[in-house]
């Protein structure tokens, strides 16, 4: 069928796709007086629409398929940002637990920095570890060599040293003047001061030493690592009488792990593991 506008035969198909376009309602188009249409047959437009459409719909099938396509590559993308920032902020929520206990020195006056309990915790970790500390606060932990070093320089420290074998001995060793160095200086165990206390003063062999993880080598050891030998990074010189993060183990070891225990020489030797640890600084 043809409508007549003026002069001009308009193909009602082209004529409706027309007027849909310019938001006219089917109800309008339908309604135009019958003594306005004349029909006439119109195969070729009709061909010719009915190709376009197809095409037109092939198209927008692709288009919908390259959408949802790049909407599932956005969630991706979105989900990993996601995760990325939820890991990030729980590290910095970390830092800022560390640093509060810093803050509240003033107010608590004391801050434990180490505790070795029931092995929970690997304590064979690099430099970068054990510069930015590790563990739980509430369990096993390394409070950090840098918040070590703040600690020992924002006033007069004295270091507590708690410990206790499996048969629940408990022994302890106390220093009056605890003072660790900067990372530029490798946090160089600087003093400990007057030794008291029960356990033996073993410490007291490593004052003088910079700290000496497995992937940093600061000891006195000739061609070796006593962090690698005993697996446990420390105040080397070449290489200790007591270390504190040692592998846990329980009781006595065997000869051939000899050294690779949480050691306190002067109260169990170097071949008998000690159950707990914990080293407290406290401001004077």
């Amino acid at each position: 069928m043809w409508h007549l506008k003026g002069n001009i035969k308009v193909c009602p198909i082209l004529w409706l796709i027309f007027n849909i376009f310019n938001h006219i309602s089917m109800e309008e188009i339908t309604s135009l007086p019958l003594t306005h249409i004349q029909i006439q047959q119109c195969p070729t437009a009709n061909a010719n629409l009915t190709q376009s459409l197809n095409e037109l719909n092939e198209n927008f099938r692709h288009l919908m398929t390259s959408h949802l396509e790049f909407l599932e590559k956005l969630q991706i993308l979105e989900e990993r940002q996601l995760k990325a920032e939820q890991q990030q902020l729980q590290q910095q929520n970390k830092l800022l637990q560390k640093l509060q206990q810093i803050e509240n020195l003033t107010k608590i006056s004391e801050t434990v920095i180490l505790r070795r309990q029931d092995g929970s915790v690997d304590f064979d970790r690099t430099w970068q570890e054990f510069k930015q500390g590790f563990g739980d606060a509430s369990g096993e932990f390394f409070i950090g060599l840098d918040n070590i070093h703040k600690l020992t320089n924002s006033g007069p420290c004295e270091l507590l040293i708690v410990l206790e074998a499996w048969d629940n001995e408990r022994r302890y060793a106390k220093y009056n003047n605890f003072v660790v160095g900067s990372e530029r200086e490798y946090y160089k165990l600087h003093s400990l001061g007057q030794y008291s206390g029960t356990a033996g003063d073993d410490f007291s062999y490593n004052v003088g030493q910079k700290f000496t993880t497995r992937d940093l080598d600061n000891d006195l050891l000739p061609n070796a690592n006593c962090a690698v030998r005993y697996r446990g990074a420390w105040w080397h010189t070449a290489c200790y009488k007591c270390n504190l993060n040692g592998p846990y183990k329980k009781g006595r070891v065997p000869d051939i792990e000899l050294g690779q225990i949480v050691q306190w020489h002067a109260f169990r030797g170097n071949q008998t593991s000690l159950k707990f640890a914990e080293m407290t600084v406290r401001l004077k």
